[in-house]
């Protein structure tokens, strides 16, 4: 462009001008004005994904989900890594109906973030609906693996196990829902059916009844969120007077994809004294936006609540993804001090310090953590991994055997014991080990260490097949890359040098010079498929003589019968 030139590039201060408009109208219920700012925001970029996802989430609130569905599919073409993306695709194929593509949007998040409790949730609620008990079981338990304290995920575990007819399990599931939440009536009503099933007396807990001539406005749109049915749009008609109330808000706004309404919602709720609740809820709403200044109100809401375990989680699980791995350690900390007996915290800190390589430190939360859980094999597991670390094999391979006879499935205790068994020169147990460790769970670790122990034995070929398996579960792990980089070019290099040793053999055989004997190889690669061959397809294939295929025939199982002599007689 020249100086005089009055064309420019899409200013970055006007588009996020425009776009907050956008959002601002979509947060007053505005959403034919939405549309338009977004709109106008496109036609100044039309590449500019924030505007395509809020665009989408105005065609959702439309009651649209093709419209939002185009627009996020619109939006993954110029950001393809953009969680919210994904998560508004799946929800708006689950509007359309088309369960099996909802859940292969929400593999695609799980891929990019493997701790995204939104997406696990609703991807077992997707199998659920599908009738796919098992599989929703195993997102449920995935959840509670990572947020032992998330009642709804109890509450769904229990709808899943109930429809396997395993009541007793359910029973207890709903139980621990409960005991997190006391208010919640989809676990108090699920856990009566099941006492019901097993013929069991117990005191009911007392029932709500929502007269609706006499429901009082601003608790529609409360009680609505609660049951789980879609909220926002009562809250276009209502005006929110307490705290609870945009709590509530808030709340709908996030479990329907609309971190951006939640966090405002959420800010007014703790202006108004909203306490944890609040500012809990805040907190989660900028993290699922990938809102820039997370991490100082994360620090200000620990500060504030240093008290509360889930608020510790959600400061922690944030700036564990943001790297700072020392500030996690720190806020799993301001609740260990004051409650010492929970031990998934314990366990998820002694993760941290592994991975800040301070061993000693991990040993001791571990230890932590059985101290109050026994029972938990991946814990022992990962005891075993801080131990090996520190220099203490053999009390780690014995806290793995340990592990094991509590779980023999324990995928992290074979692979752990894997791994010091290999470095203590134990090949063969060591081969065992990396094998019950893959069928119990193909993982990215079982497959480096089944790399590595293959190339440790130059088994370059076995090594690229598990480099390959690796990279195929994570395309962009450097390790992965680089070590199938490298058994490709051994394996490249052994063939290039046997492939020569076999052209060699052809060039002293008589009548066959270079060229032919290197269009032999191109077509028979070795000499064993070589001998299998008959002298015809020798001629059809390798452009041969009568004369060149009988003498190649001639050397080639001439020395077969040698070698086999001087086998027997050895």
């Amino acid at each position: 462009m020249t100086a005089g030139d009055p064309r420019s590039l899409p200013s970055a201060v006007v588009l996020e001008d425009v776009l907050r408009q956008g959002r601002e109208a979509l947060a007053a219920g505005e959403i034919e004005g939405a549309l338009r700012t977004f709109d106008a925001a496109l036609r100044i970029k039309p590449t500019y994904a924030p505007a395509w996802r809020g665009k989408a989430r105005a065609h959702r609130l439309a009651g649209d989900p093709q419209g939002a569905l185009d627009c996020y599919a619109e939006a993954l073409r110029y950001e393809p890594d953009d969680e919210s993306s994904w998560f508004g695709l799946a929800l708006s194929l689950h509007d359309l109906g088309r369960g099996e593509e909802e859940v292969h949007a929400y593999d695609e998040l799980i891929r990019r973030n493997p701790r995204h409790v939104a997406a696990w949730m609703n991807r077992g609620v997707a199998f659920h609906e599908q009738g796919k008990f098992e599989d929703a079981l195993a997102c449920y338990d995935w959840i509670l693996a990572m947020r032992p304290e998330f009642a709804p995920a109890w509450n769904d575990r229990g709808a899943a196990l109930r429809r396997l007819n395993r009541l007793e399990e359910a029973l207890v599931a709903f139980d621990e829902a409960l005991a997190l939440d006391p208010t919640l009536v989809d676990a108090v009503e699920n856990r009566r059916v099941v006492l019901e099933r097993l013929g069991r007396k117990a005191p009911p807990p007392s029932r709500a009844t929502f007269p609706e001539a006499s429901l009082v406005p601003n608790l529609q749109p409360r009680l609505l969120a609660h049951l789980g049915l879609p909220a926002v749009a009562a809250w276009h008609r209502v005006r929110a007077e307490v705290p609870e109330d945009w709590i509530t808000l808030g709340t709908a706004l996030l479990d329907e994809g609309h971190p951006d309404g939640a966090a405002s919602a959420f800010a007014k709720a703790e202006a108004m004294g909203g306490g944890p609740a609040a500012a809990l809820g805040r907190l989660m709403a900028l993290e699922v936006r990938a809102d820039p200044g997370v991490l100082q109100v994360a620090a200000r809401t620990l500060a504030a609540f240093p008290d509360v375990p889930r608020i510790a989680a959600s400061v922690a699980s944030i700036r564990e993804k943001a790297g700072d791995l020392a500030g996690a350690v720190e806020a799993l900390d301001a609740v260990l001090q004051r409650d010492a007996a929970l031990p998934w915290l314990w366990t998820w800190k002694g993760l941290l310090l592994l991975q800040m390589d301070r061993p000693s430190e991990a040993c001791e939360a571990f230890e932590r953590a059985v101290a109050v859980d026994p029972a938990d094999a991946e814990t022992l597991a990962s005891l075993a991994a801080a131990l090996y670390r520190e220099g203490r094999p053999g009390e780690a391979l014995a806290v793995c055997d340990r592990a094991l006879t509590l779980d023999p499935e324990c995928a992290a205790a074979w692979n752990n014991k894997g791994v010091i068994l290999a470095a203590r020169g134990r090949a063969k147990e060591a081969d065992r080990a990396f094998r019950s460790a893959a069928k119990a769970d193909v993982t990215l670790a079982a497959f480096l260490n089944q790399a590595r122990f293959a190339e440790s034995r130059r088994q370059h070929r076995t090594a690229l097949e598990f480099y390959t398996r690796a990279c195929e579960r994570a395309p962009t792990d450097e390790e992965a890359l680089a070590g199938r980089r490298r058994a490709l070019g051994l394996v490249g290099a052994r063939e290039r040098k046997a492939r020569a040793r076999f052209v060699e053999r052809l060039k002293k055989v008589p009548g066959i010079g270079p060229a032919t004997a290197a269009r032999i190889a191109d077509v028979f690669d070795t000499a064993a498929k070589l001998r299998r061959a008959t002298e015809r397809e020798l001629r059809t294939a390798a452009s041969l003589t009568k004369d060149q295929a009988r003498a190649v025939k001639r050397a080639f199982t001439a020395a077969s019968r040698t070698g086999s002599r001087r086998g027997r007689t050895s």
